[in-house]
């Protein structure tokens, strides 16, 4: 915990709410929870990363509680207001589903490897992301089950190439499997806006 950084950031708040009391102030903040409970009660945003814990559930773990992310929730970080903004993916984690079919587990004929059976897991992961209380954000594409890796490179390898440009898969939304994802994350967003 920093309180000159709390102290600093606060006064950086102020000033921006005195010129105009409508502005968000989101931070990448990352620190101890007590220090972003500070800044979330004082009406800033913080980023809320929620990548392993619900990739680790989409691939079928949870061995150690890794797919418990239940720390998504402000009211298990002790807060008393949303203020943290949730997600699944970003431009610095992977991709859901290209861990779910690169890594996914299996059982049987069960399968997470499995296109389909891969949507699915990352459906169920847009019930529980949507159903948690406080803003969300969606990565480019992660409601059509993007499936390529942000380490792609342009020649289609994978290995150090975050930076690249990366292919743009319109004809997802036209996969029945993908467009169920994409009604999945549209219903979770209707009911979180209009209830």
């Amino acid at each position: 915990y920093d309180a000159s950084r709390v102290s600093i950031l606060t006064e950086y708040a102020d000033h921006i709410w005195n010129v105009n009391p409508d502005h968000l102030i989101i931070l990448e903040h990352f620190a101890s929870n007590a220090e972003e409970q500070d800044l979330a009660n004082k009406g800033m945003l913080l980023w809320g990363n929620g990548n392993f814990n619900f990739n680790e559930a989409t691939m079928g773990y949870h061995d150690s509680n890794k797919s418990d992310f239940s720390w998504q929730s402000y009211q298990q970080r002790g807060w008393s207001k949303p203020q943290a903004i949730g997600y699944m993916e970003s431009h610095d984690e992977e991709r859901l589903m290209y861990k779910n079919l690169q890594f996914g587990n299996s059982s049987g004929g069960y399968n997470v490897k499995n296109l389909a059976t891969a949507l699915e897991r990352n459906e169920m992961a847009a019930v529980f992301f949507f159903s948690i209380p406080g803003p969300k954000m969606i990565w480019q594409f992660g409601e059509l089950g993007y499936d390529q890796s942000i380490n792609r490179c342009i020649d289609g390898q994978v290995r150090d190439c975050r930076l690249d440009r990366k292919p743009v898969r319109w004809g997802y939304q036209n996969e029945v499997n993908r467009a169920s994802l994409r009604d999945i994350y549209a219903k979770m967003i209707d009911l979180k806006v209009n209830n």
